[in-house]
């Protein structure tokens, strides 16, 4: 989550607008981001050096590298742990955090992914995150109503009942920073960008 967060932040407004608009679309590929790089200039690394981003750009841009890797497929589920994603500048995680939580229940590696990356990507572009927020994430069973009010959600079609949606993920801000964002517009047109995400062959 935390390349997600970086990679989104550093995009001009304008870009991230248009790749909101085309739903955030990602390649999530298998392979060692340090062997690449040299050939394929990231946009942005991780902290750790275990994901490197690409884009968001027309398909064309990345037909070579996708046919160089794999799709990201996990080899196991993701634990029940708890992280903490700093803001940018690195100060101390603040009790005003935004909390944000993704089901694990039976999720794989690419499915977290998947559903981290959209919450977070779409609510730094919709002006719920700025870049600069802290960022508790908690991996729950099921998302539970209960906990809510949440402000942004991410919703797909269920696994295992394609004809149902479920939701994945919620974002829940702090009580400060959902009467600034309450105040944001922003238009979305139509695109087509996407971005590539390298992992680590361990899924990570």
């Amino acid at each position: 989550m935390e390349s997600s967060y970086g990679f989104t932040a550093g995009i001009p407004p304008e870009i991230r607008t248009k790749w909101c608009a085309n739903y955030t679309r990602t390649f999530y590929l298998a392979g060692d981001p340090g062997n690449i790089s040299a050939r394929f200039p990231p946009a942005y690394i991780s902290t750790d050096g275990s994901v490197a981003w690409y884009g968001p750009d027309i398909i064309a841009a990345t037909t070579n590298l996708r046919k160089l890797l794999r799709p990201l497929v996990g080899t196991s589920e993701i634990v029940n742990t708890v992280e903490v994603v700093r803001s940018d500048n690195n100060e101390t995680l603040s009790p005003s955090a935004a909390v944000l939580a993704v089901e694990m229940n039976e999720t794989t590696a690419e499915r977290y992914l998947i559903h981290s990356n959209h919450i977070v990507s779409e609510a730094l572009t919709m002006g719920l995150l700025d870049g600069t927020d802290s960022i508790k994430l908690r991996l729950v069973d099921r998302i539970d109503s209960e906990e809510g009010p949440y402000d942004y959600l991410r919703i797909a079609a269920d696994y295992d009942r394609p004809e149902l949606l479920r939701c994945y993920a919620a974002l829940k801000l702090s009580p400060q920073h959902r009467v600034f964002a309450n105040s944001i517009t922003v238009d979305i047109g139509s695109a087509e960008l996407r971005s590539s995400a390298v992992a680590a062959r361990e899924g990570r």
